[in-house]
């Protein structure tokens, strides 16, 4: 079995690079094990196992050289230059502050999290009572994956943190396992069990209302306006796909659309149908589009605003540096850039049922809930 563990640790690393920060606690369980007779062998067979899967499966043995640059691209341009944090101790406490205090936000509610800690401590008593690490083993894995790689590559999106996310269940359900021990009275049993329905419900809900924005998206509503626009309409666009709305790129569509190409910025990724115009933010007027499009997450970091002292995001620092687009973004936000105005702001609605209840739109992946700002050219006439 320790090989075959090996293995399969192996076939998650190489299917999915950053799961190493989490498989390394089970690599070193057979070092763990008690008696300790057998540990040395243990853990030789593991690691043979996983080195032997591993340099199949991720093509080492195969692609040598692709797989040495495949390493060298991931551990620089891919993580470095999207890192938010710097290298400093006061980046180190920015980002472990930032997903600590949006935890409630990007996984459950605070009474659920509270679960999850009562459910940590029950798994920790366990562990000193039989003496053996496997109850906490998830937690262990949960520590690594944050430690080892959401804190290296220096992020604070909740993508980062979901094979954290996804171990932590194991102790919410622990948690609630160990409330409902506490007592054998079938009132106080009864309160707890409302009390835990009451912690599904609220975590539902938080779902719901992230389903019910991605339902009503701003950027729909963009597109439907796009598609009412008189024909021949020219739409300029900014930045990467995840921030567009969903163009019409078919030759039906009666609108064309643009993406800016900036000097010296690396290219954007790929957005089919629409064509690059190379040029500088400022000089729209020059290159005379109808409409533009300009999204909230895709703006932010080239908008000034208030941090706490001495804070500072790398890409923020970065993005503020680019004069042009600085200008550009915060003359447009505000209303203010000649020749051209704001006709609407799309953002999300959340249903009247969800509202009553104080839900609100739900913030993720640097698009979804934000703000899309749709500008017009002085004397285009939009359709409504």
């Amino acid at each position: 079995m320790t090989i075959v563990s090996g293995v399969f640790c192996a076939l998650a690393i190489a299917t999915k690079d950053q799961a190493y920060a989490t498989v390394l606690p089970l690599l070193l369980v057979p070092a763990l094990r008690k008696p300790s007779r057998g540990r040395i062998g243990g853990l030789v067979q593991m690691v043979i196992g996983f080195v032997g899967a591993y340099v199949v499966a991720s093509g080492a043995v195969f692609n040598p050289t692709g797989f040495v640059a495949r390493i060298r691209l991931l551990t620089g341009p891919n993580s470095q230059d999207w890192r938010w944090y710097d290298d400093t101790v006061l980046g180190l406490r920015q980002n472990v502050h930032d997903l600590v205090s949006q935890l409630p936000e990007w996984w459950w509610p605070l009474p659920v999290l509270m679960v999850c800690a009562i459910g940590v401590g029950a798994a920790a008593a366990n562990a000193v009572r039989s003496r053996r690490l496997a109850p906490l083993m998830p937690l262990f894995m949960a520590f690594s994956s944050v430690v080892l790689f959401t804190l290296v590559v220096k992020r604070g999106e909740p993508r980062f943190l979901l094979p954290a996310a996804f171990l932590a269940t194991y102790y919410a359900g622990a948690g609630a396992a160990a409330l409902l021990r506490i007592t054998k009275r079938a009132l106080t049993k009864r309160v707890i069990e409302a009390g835990l329905a009451a912690c599904v419900v609220a975590a539902a809900l938080h779902c719901a209302a992230l389903i019910a924005t991605q339902w009503s998206d701003g950027r729909r509503a963009v597109s439907a306006w796009l598609a009412r626009q008189p024909p021949g309409t020219l739409v300029e666009t900014y930045g990467w796909s995840v921030y567009q709305p969903n163009f019409d790129t078919s030759p039906r569509a009666p609108y064309r659309v643009t993406r800016l190409q900036p000097p010296g910025h690396r290219p954007w990724d790929a957005l089919p149908g629409v064509a690059a115009v190379h040029g500088l933010y400022r000089n729209v007027t020059a290159r005379g589009p109808d409409v533009l499009i300009v999204a909230e997450s895709f703006a932010q970091p080239y908008l000034s605003r208030t941090l706490p002292a001495g804070y500072r995001l790398v890409q923020e620092a970065r993005a503020q540096q680019d004069l042009d687009a600085v200008a550009f973004f915060s003359a447009a936000v505000r209303d203010q850039f000649p020749g051209y105005h704001i006709l609407w702001t799309a953002a999300p609605a959340l249903p009247r049922v969800l509202t009553a209840m104080g839900l609100a739109p739900v913030r993720i992946h640097a698009s979804t809930g934000a703000l899309t700002w749709v500008l017009a050219r002085d004397g285009f006439h939009a359709a409504d």
